[in-house]
């Protein structure tokens, strides 16, 4: 047994060697203890072999659970520290909101029409000519005591060649207080003289224009 595990010093072991030549039994036994000691050997390989196979597993495992950790929490705008992100609010305004706050309202022109503008004969009671500046504008045109309740079309045409440049429906009522509103920028427009017709609810007749002036700038 010491032979077949290798602890037999040089002079037992060569006795045991000439011994083994000769006793047929001994060699057997011999022969069983060197194969129990390789069949040891071999388990102890693979036992060391699977544990570091299951080591090497669950470290990287380790390893991609923390960097998933590291990925999912966004970074600051600088690249430095990481810091948790928190949900927008009703505390915290939106972007819209923001840019809302800060819009600059638009420049607001008033006309008010003297009187009924139904048929081509002029008015007693003539309009004040309308100026707009080249830039967008919200116009409110006054209606007339009297003006019917319901939808108005607005026409805006070139004096010089009769050309519609804008079209717009606007509804008239006592909660408005009869005024048409309408925004538009009148950059786009020439600077030059125009004519306003107003056309109420249901007319399908001409209607008397009132005189506009678009200028690139307010003249005094």
């Amino acid at each position: 047994m010491d032979l077949a595990f290798r602890k037999a010093d040089k002079e037992n072991a060569m006795r045991v060697t000439l011994h083994l030549r000769e006793c047929s039994d001994c060699f057997r036994e011999v022969s069983d203890y060197l194969h129990r000691f390789n069949a040891r050997r071999a388990l102890r390989f693979k036992v060391i072999a699977a544990a570091a196979i299951v080591l090497v597993v669950a470290t990287s495992l380790l390893l991609q659970s923390q960097f998933q950790k590291v990925s999912s929490v966004p970074q600051t705008a600088s690249g430095g520290s990481l810091e948790a992100v928190k949900p927008l609010t009703n505390d915290m305004p939106s972007v819209g909101t923001q840019i809302a706050k800060v819009e600059v309202p638009l420049p607001v022109v008033d006309y008010t029409v003297a009187s009924p503008t139904r048929g081509p004969k002029p008015p007693e009671t003539a309009s004040e000519s309308l100026v707009l500046q080249g830039k967008r504008l919200r116009v409110r045109i006054h209606l007339p005591l009297g003006s019917a309740t319901g939808e108005y079309e607005v026409r805006l045409h070139r004096k010089a060649d009769k050309k519609e440049v804008l079209r717009a429906y606007r509804s008239a009522a006592k909660e408005n207080h009869f005024i048409l509103t309408i925004e538009d920028d009148f950059a786009k427009f020439r600077p030059g003289a125009y004519l306003l017709a107003i056309f109420p609810p249901g007319w399908k007749e001409e209607v008397q224009a009132h005189p506009v002036r678009i200028v690139s700038s307010l003249r005094n």
